[in-house]
């Protein structure tokens, strides 16, 4: 993944609630299978394989997450099974259909998230620092900056 998609995310992960942190988890499976399209089409075949196995490791941690004493975990288990068994066949088969269903079934699975009714949520680091694009300018064009760290991290 490209460093400025990275530190993208990073600053989204540091600003999310429970129901946004899915949310980018898939949109970051979601960025990585356009890398494995990429590559594929560059016949770059290192990355490809690298973007598939990354895409299946964040795959796994949906997985691990599961609470299986709900009904829809099951229905959520198989349809990871399912991407990752098109995945796994887009990298043996190198056929390109695997990977458009794997991507259509995730852009499902994130649009059936979105509509998740998750309440007020509160960024879950509270205490963090709030992250802004570029320089912060104060009264007479004086830079603002905070140097006392800490107030920052998890609150035990």
């Amino acid at each position: 993944m490209k460093e400025t998609l990275k530190k993208d995310f990073q600053n989204r992960i540091a600003n999310a609630g429970r129901k946004d942190l899915v949310l980018i988890h898939f949109d970051m499976i979601l960025a990585e299978m356009d890398l494995i399209d990429l590559a594929f089409r560059a016949e770059d075949w290192e990355q490809f394989r690298n973007s598939i196995q990354l895409t299946q490791e964040m795959i796994k941690k949906l997985v691990e997450s599961l609470d299986f004493s709900y009904e829809i975990s099951h229905f959520l288990m198989g349809t990871y099974q399912q991407i990752n068994g098109d995945l796994i066949k887009m990298k043996i088969s190198k056929e390109l259909n695997a990977l458009e269903r794997a991507r259509r079934s995730t852009e499902q699975l994130r649009e059936a998230f979105s509509v998740i009714e998750a309440g007020e949520e509160k960024p879950l680091i509270q205490n963090g620092e709030t992250i802004y694009a570029g320089l912060t300018y104060g009264k007479d064009n004086q830079l603002k900056e905070s140097v006392d760290h800490k107030k920052r991290g998890l609150k035990a």
